[in-house]
């Protein structure tokens, strides 16, 4: 049996190339690529995922050879999965079901308090998979992109993290914990922000002056989670309440910008579709669906996917 054979154990630096591997053959199988090994191109998740957090990573193991791995990413009370990956020829043998194990251990050790991940709408099997711990579908989740004008303007001013005097940061890394808290008690990405200044995989919009009215983390160009030629908001939130939608626009602007100041030609955004306002507010800027899903929840709460939650995020 397979199963006795295979070893879950803690991802290690040297495991990265070969786990990328099996991410890329994997779902450019499933997506029926005629070359699934060029899935996602020159981007990469695993190397700057393991290094934001090395006790979240893990991989499969038969023979000595990487088969599958699984990531949590933990944003303070609220974490998602993925990507949970399997190399084809080993798919329907349970090795995506033993990564998910310490997954769910992680988040059950953490006590965090919403769970979340990123799956096929039209994969029953990946459904089935997820739901045996605990997540249930809830609404659809929509990866959208733009072509970056290079002329884009801003309504509100706005500077990057990395533009920042380095004394500045701690205290703007308190006012966005302030901001996402309003929006999920306990909901804190700074860990994120600071993982994308200390890997160089791009950098951190902040808008309006002293304290963000919002922010959005954003992944830029090759060896990034965006690729050449794209700017990626992994994280936006403007400040809820009253103006909100007007705060949303001016983050998006922002973003455009920043993303046509670094070359970028696409700016590429998630939401869910129980997010009303942030869903208009991307379609009236001009991004259309790039790939659709749907997000589960472990348990089964709205969290921060409802109207009201001015929040831009990928699961993936």
């Amino acid at each position: 049996m397979i199963d006795a054979a295979v070893r879950i154990r803690a991802m290690l630096a040297q495991d990265v190339v070969a786990a990328d591997r099996v991410l890329r053959v994997a779902f450019g199988t499933h997506m029926g690529l005629a070359e699934p090994a060029e899935f996602m191109g020159d981007a990469a998740y695993f190397a700057s995922r393991r290094a934001a957090d090395p006790d979240a990573a893990f991989v499969a193991e038969f023979h000595d050879q990487v088969i599958g791995s699984s990531f949590l990413t933990r944003w303070g009370s609220f974490a998602f999965v993925g990507p949970v990956t399997v190399a084809p020829e080993y798919w329907g043998l349970g090795v995506a079901s033993r990564l998910m194990e310490p997954v769910v251990a992680l988040i059950d050790h953490w006590q965090i308090t919403q769970a979340g991940l990123f799956t096929f709408a039209d994969s029953a099997k990946h459904q089935a998979l997820y739901a045996k711990f605990g997540f249930r579908p809830r609404r659809g989740i929509q990866v959208m992109e733009k072509t970056v004008c290079t002329d884009a303007c801003c309504d509100l001013p706005w500077v990057t993290w990395g533009e920042m005097p380095t004394d500045a940061r701690e205290d703007t890394l308190l006012e966005c914990r302030r901001l996402t808290d309003r929006i999920y008690p306990g909901l804190d990405v700074t860990r994120e922000v600071e993982s994308i200044g200390a890997q160089y995989l791009g950098d951190t919009v902040l808008l309006g002056n002293g304290e963000p009215d919002g922010f959005a983390a954003c992944h830029l160009g090759p060896g990034s989670e965006a690729g050449s030629g794209h700017c990626y908001i992994k994280f936006g939130a403007a400040s809820p309440g009253r103006g909100g939608r007007e705060r949303l626009r001016a983050l998006l602007q922002a973003c455009e910008q920043f993303a046509a100041r670094s070359g970028a030609t696409y700016l590429t955004a998630g939401v869910s579709d129980a997010r009303t306002e942030v869903r208009d507010a991307l379609d009236a800027a001009g991004f259309n669906v790039a790939l659709a899903g749907i997000g589960m929840h472990r348990p089964d709460l709205a969290a921060f996917c409802e109207p009201g939650a001015f929040v831009i995020d990928d699961w993936r």
